[in-house]
């Protein structure tokens, strides 16, 4: 009798190679405000996010929205059934991060359908981005309690997709080096349920 595996959380990661993008982030956060950038949660890491307000600093970054989207659709294309294909994405919101010495996110999830990290700088040593088992029980069963936690490495035009629910925290930048990343929040509309 074979073995199976059910409930798997699919995590998608690739590469976005595209100087044009890097360059308009660049010229983005040389012209943020003061006032566009704060610590809303706590923790320490400078974000364009906000609550109760919009989101939408990839709106300055139309190539990066695309190329996000293009991502999102092979990521759904090999998760979800032939029949479940025919949807819209939507991206709901996106925000910038700059994390520096000693900043880190700690554990937290998100409200959407699936959610985005993009890495426009970082020189790799300055903070993994670390995923928890979702699953509780098998955090504590003996036959499944190997996988605790599952960590990506930042590297510059690396683009990582997983579901919302996902609970997710950023390692601790212990180096002089900013990192800097644009998150996003992205809708499914119209997806069939079989």
């Amino acid at each position: 009798m074979p073995v199976e595996y059910f409930f798997p959380t699919p995590i998608y990661h690739s590469f976005i190679k595209n100087d044009v993008i890097h360059s308009q982030i660049d010229y983005l956060i040389e012209n943020l405000q003061k006032d566009e950038l704060s610590s809303p949660w706590f923790d320490n890491v400078k974000t364009t996010f906000r609550f109760n307000t919009t989101n939408n600093i990839s709106n300055r970054i139309p190539l990066l929205e695309k190329e996000v989207k293009n991502h999102c659709t092979l990521y759904l294309n090999e998760v979800l059934s032939r029949s479940q294909q025919d949807y819209e994405l939507n991206i709901l919101e996106s925000w910038l991060n700059i994390s520096n010495r000693n900043n880190f996110q700690h554990y937290h999830s998100h409200t959407s359908d699936i959610s985005v990290v993009f890495y426009h700088q970082t020189n790799e040593k300055d903070g993994d981005i670390i995923f928890s088992n979702p699953s509780l029980a098998s955090r504590l069963n003996k036959l499944t309690m190997q996988i605790d936690t599952i960590r990506y490495m930042p590297q510059k035009g690396k683009i990582i997709i997983f579901p919302s629910f996902l609970e997710h925290a950023v390692n601790m930048n212990e180096t002089d080096h900013p990192r800097v990343s644009i998150a996003f929040n992205v809708g499914i509309n119209n997806i069939q349920n079989i």
